[in-house]
């Protein structure tokens, strides 16, 4: 029987091999259409609008070659690099064997500095051409940007052999030389480079370029202004000479060839460095005017409108300012140069909450973004919340290790909870990424001083003392080091100088004051502070050190009367607390002081220092409960009252309260209090309660690192690294917990546990 379906099967399949092709000539030839459109809006100068075009050009036929080169061309022409480059890297693996593509490419991955891509792909010339000079041009600086500089310099030297009459060959070799350390051999590339071709201003600019970096400024000079007679419109020369101006400080002459290319170009990218000069150089008016006319095109409105708030915002117009950067984030809330600008404008208005907000979009928008992490570091530090400074600082370092705003940022940080070894590691650091900084130094001698290395310490101060020897911080580093080295009069003689030097910083007069208490001038010390509170009688910081005195002199009414005035200035200031309970159960008058406390809530029902006190006094005699209602009450007048939140958190989680609740009180202290180390105790008891130990571990070694001699709060981090089955970490720390205080409370369950972990 005849089989009638084989040629109905060749039908099919003839059919479809025709569709097929017909497809394909559908999509060649929209493709072409794009592309020819694309080219049409470029030569109108229309770049956004080809953009669109190419991409539908690409769309229709992915692997046309040409249409991703010439979308490469017209992001490069919007300012877009990222883009350009990948566009450019679809074009040659396109078009393997397009020697002009693949150089090009090959050049822009050197500007990128990704260098052994650049080497592959000059490499890949070569195995087709190996005379092509310009390969081998690539290849010798890819070499030399991965310092094997006898070998790039090889190469150069082979594309000199290929075509000895190149004059740019010498200038590359020249500057290869001169990455070498050879540098007569370097100026005599340069030289023969203007030789072969005295009109070719790329030749006299290498060579410009040469003389400047030797510090022979006129010479320089010389060639510059030749390269320029040259060809007046020669946008590279006259880049170079202005550049070559800026950085001689001869700022007014710049403006001349800034113009000039302003005049060669269409370009808005060189009007924009014309209006930042402008800018610069104190013509706001006539950066404007250039501002203003680029703001119109779209594809630049971004990057104008963001100078024009800067400087609406310099000439004391916030409100100006700030309706420029909103116009520019409407249009794109990801734009991170406005996002960024949008926080600085909050920072210096001080509402920090709203600027980290646009940080952390700027973040979010580019987590590549080190300026971004910086800034956001700072914002959470302006606001007490260490934590997350520290990750945004290391976030940024991770992305620039040498980011010096990170680096002594994380110094300070750590030296206000005394974690020396971190500030030494972080300042040493930021010394060498720059040496000049006289802050990273300063961080560097406390951290070296504070630690014991006085020999390292010395030569660092001596350094300090000839740069800034009246300067508050640099005397108070001097006043710790002669401490350190019980030169007692020198440490008095410096700290009085830091301490009169900087009157809002009490850690030197606090120091002067111990150091007179210790030497028997305590009628000293408190004439000293007396001083000081009529100007500022309400600092319970002052008070606070006037009441140390009065409890070394034994002066106890006085330490009283000046302990119950801190905690009415400021009821968030918990040493004052804790010397005005110390001191009421030292005399036994625990049952007097509650009743005087409870009597100023009577009249004062919302005196959060009163309540707060009261509570602190009941816990101490053990009635919980009363205690409890009274915190709640503190923080029923002040939902931030931070000891009030602390203490009730504490006693929820001893008491088998909610342990949320307790968390969420917790939590609220640390934000008031963040350094506290009695607060990161409390929090972090209450994460190993909850079984969060990564959590209960990061705040109790910060409470240890700040008071190293807590043997409740060592105790408390022995326990979370025993859940966390950290055995070594913790058969340590309950040992040291138990050196520290053989006797406090858990000591009994610390050498139970101690022995259980020794079996």
């Amino acid at each position: 029987m005849t089989d009638i379906r084989r040629p109905r099967l060749a039908l099919v399949l003839a059919i479809g091999a025709s569709l097929m092709a017909a497809c394909h000539r559908d999509a060649r030839s929209l493709n072409e259409r794009h592309r020819q459109a694309g080219d049409a809006y470029i030569a109108q100068g229309k770049t956004r609008e080809a953009i669109i075009e190419y991409r539908g050009a690409i769309q229709a036929l992915p692997a046309d070659g040409l249409s991703h080169r010439r979308l490469s061309e017209a992001y490069l022409a919007i300012g877009d690099a990222f883009n350009a480059l990948r566009e450019l890297v679809r074009a040659a693996d396109q078009l393997p064997d397009d020697t002009d593509v693949q150089l090009q490419l090959g050049r822009a991955l050197l500007a990128v500095g990704r260098f052994a891509d650049a080497k592959t792909r000059a490499e890949r010339v070569l195995a087709r051409d190996g005379r092509n000079a310009g390969a081998h041009i690539v290849l010798g600086n890819a070499l030399a940007g991965l310092k094997d500089f006898d070998r790039a310099i090889a190469e150069v030297e082979s594309a000199i052999d290929t075509d000895p009459h190149r004059s740019l060959s010498y200038a590359n070799l020249g500057a290869l030389e001169v990455a070498a350390g050879r540098r007569e051999k370097a100026e005599a590339a340069f030289a023969r480079a203007v030789a072969l071709d005295p009109a070719s201003p790329a030749a006299l600019l290498a060579l410009a370029n040469f003389h400047w970096s030797a510090g022979r400024v006129d010479d320089a000079e010389r060639e510059l202004a030749r390269a320029v007679a040259l060809d007046p419109r020669n946008i590279e020369a006259e880049r170079a000479l202005a550049a070559f101006y800026l950085g001689t400080n001869r700022r007014e002459k710049a403006e001349a060839p800034l113009r000039a290319i302003v005049d060669a170009t269409p370009k808005m990218g060189p009007r924009l460095i014309l209006a930042d000069y402008y800018r610069e150089t104190g013509k706001p008016d006539q950066a404007l005017l250039i501002l203003d006319a680029v703001a119109r095109d779209r594809d630049w409105f971004a990057a104008a409108t963001v100078r024009i708030a800067m400087i609406r915002y310099s000439a004391g117009s916030p409100a100006e300012a700030h309706r420029a950067v909103d116009a520019v984030l409407a249009r794109n809330a990801r734009d991170v140069r406005a996002q960024l600008l949008k926080a600085r404008f909050l920072t210096l208005e001080q509402h920090f909450s709203d600027a980290l907000a646009h940080a952390h979009a700027a973040v979010t928008a580019n987590p590549r973004s080190t300026e971004a992490h910086l800034v956001e570091g700072s914002l959470y530090a302006q606001l007490g919340q260490p934590d997350q400074a520290i990750q945004s600082w290391e976030a940024a370092l991770k992305l620039q290790p040498d980011a010096l705003q990170a680096l002594t940022g994380l110094a300070r940080l750590y030296a206000t909870r005394g974690d020396w070894a971190s500030v030494a590691l972080h300042a040493q650091a930021a010394v060498k990424a720059a040496p000049a900084n006289s802050e990273a130094h300063l961080l560097l001698a406390r951290a070296l001083t504070e630690r014991g290395d006085l020999h390292s310490a010395e030569p660092e101060l001596a350094a300090l003392v000839k740069i800034a020897p009246a300067h508050p911080s640099v005397q108070y580093a001097l006043g710790r080091f002669y401490l350190a080295t019980h030169d007692r009069r020198r440490a008095h003689e410096a700290l009085t100088l830091a301490a009169d030097g900087d009157p809002r910083d009490l850690a030197a007069l606090g120091d002067l004051t111990n150091l007179d208490v210790s030497e028997g001038r305590p009628a000293e010390a408190l004439a000293r502070l007396d001083q000081r509170l009529r100007t500022a009688p309400d600092s319970s910081g002052l008070l606070v050190l006037a009441a140390r005195v009065h409890d070394a002199a034994q002066q106890f009414d006085a330490e009283e009367s000046a302990l119950l005035k801190a905690t009415a200035s400021n009821p968030s200031d918990l040493q004052a607390y804790s010397m005005l309970a110390r001191l009421y159960i030292r005399q036994r008058r625990l049952d007097e002081a509650r009743r005087q406390f409870e009597a100023i809530t009577m009249r004062n029902p919302r005196s959060v220092g009163a309540r707060t006190m009261t509570g602190i006094l009941l816990e101490q005699q053990g009635r919980h409960v009363q205690a409890r209602a009274q915190y709640e009450q503190a923080l029923s007048a002040n939902p931030r009252a931070g000891i009030a939140a602390n203490n009730l958190a504490w006693l929820l989680a001893q008491m088998g309260g909610d342990l949320d609740v307790a968390l969420q009180l917790a939590q609220t202290a640390k934000s008031v209090l963040p350094d506290q180390p009695e607060i990161n105790d409390t929090l972090g008891w209450i994460y190993y309660r909850k079984g969060l130990t990564a959590s209960a571990i990061t705040a109790l070694r910060e409470s240890v690192a700040t008071d190293a001699h807590h043997a409740l709060s060592t105790y408390h981090l022995a326990l979370a690294y025993q859940q966390s089955n950290d055995n070594d970490r913790a058969r340590q720390l309950f040992e040291r917990a138990l050196t520290l205080d053989p006797a406090f409370e858990g000591a009994t369950d610390a050498r139970a546990r101690l022995q259980s972990l020794r079996r």
